[in-house]
């Protein structure tokens, strides 16, 4: 490739690694090597970062007619799910994702508290209405409610709700 210069850096990519920098799997490594990408193979598992990249370029990606809209189509649809890719992996080395399972299993755990919050309140509550006006049992039962959701909001557990219920009355 005019203008660039033989590199004295050696970035070393085992197989794995240069299969998935180039999204392909490692027989197509194999079948490069017997092609001519062997000039950056290092030996056992074991390539030439840069030396392979200028093959590539060189190789593969400069077989593609750049004009074709099909092409173009193509590869913007690749660079937009690749850069999906990038912000998600970003986000989860941030800690800003959470595997599925941790939150599914999290949500259940919510689920379940909040269930077993709320059939408290036929337990607890027919005690603290006896001798109330219809309005004041509504009342009673609202800071009932309240109180379950306030809790549950906090990460409470059923243990701590069920004490904070009875002693709100």
């Amino acid at each position: 490739m005019a203008g660039l210069q033989e590199s004295k850096v050696i970035l070393i990519w085992t197989t794995d690694q240069a299969a998935k920098f180039f999204e392909i799997n490692r027989s197509t490594l194999t079948r490069w090597k017997k092609i001519g990408a062997d000039c950056a193979y290092l030996g056992r598992g074991r390539w030439d970062a840069i030396k392979l990249h200028r093959w590539w370029l060189e190789n593969v990606y400069s077989g593609i007619d750049e004009s074709s809209p099909d092409i173009q189509a193509e590869r913007l649809r690749y660079e937009r799910a690749r850069a999906t890719k990038m912000e998600l992996e970003v986000a989860r080395m941030k800690g800003e994702l959470l595997p599925r399972a941790e939150v599914e299993a999290a949500l259940r755990e919510l689920i379940i508290t909040a269930k077993r919050a709320f059939m408290l309140i036929p337990k607890k509550a027919p005690g603290l209405l006896v001798g109330l006006s219809q309005a004041e049992q509504m009342e009673v039962l609202q800071d009932m409610v309240e109180e379950i959701l306030t809790n549950l909001a906090d990460g409470a557990t059923i243990n701590a709700i069920e004490k904070k219920i009875a002693k709100a009355r």
